[in-house]
């Protein structure tokens, strides 16, 4: 499913996904990679452990085109109760090539995001919802 929010006037996508039948083996950075899988032009802009609680995330940010339209992700890898869970966040780019501030305000902004996501605090919009 996807969903939306809006965070500083800018409309941001969401999306997690949950898969249990990753061996320990695989390191974050192995599942995260699988994450990107068609965003074309992919430049990994900063990739960082972050603590949500007593749970160590992997943060990625990147920048690339999906289809046909620049975007900027982050997304946060991480381990509990045996499965891997992604939470990934998105939103529409002028470009690719973006200011380094707008870059840190929306890695900054989406641990913000999903830290509240964690903790069910976020009001956020289905946007899967096909009946519109």
């Amino acid at each position: 499913m996807v969903y939306s929010c809006h965070a500083s006037d800018t409309e941001i996508f969401v999306t997690t996904l949950k898969d249990c039948s990753i061996p320990e083996k695989f390191t974050f950075q192995t599942t995260t990679r699988q994450l990107f899988v068609g965003l074309l032009g992919l430049k990994v802009i900063s990739q960082e452990s972050v603590p949500f609680g007593q749970t160590k995330a992997l943060q990625t940010v990147v920048t690339g085109t999906l289809d046909a339209e620049p975007v900027l992700m982050s997304a946060f890898t991480f381990r509990k109760d045996n499965c891997v869970t992604d939470i990934v966040l998105w939103q529409g780019a002028e470009s690719t090539e973006l200011a380094s501030e707008t870059i840190t305000a929306f890695a900054q902004s989406s641990t913000r995001l999903t830290t509240s996501l964690l903790h069910e605090s976020l009001p956020v919009h289905n946007e899967s919802d096909a009946t519109g």
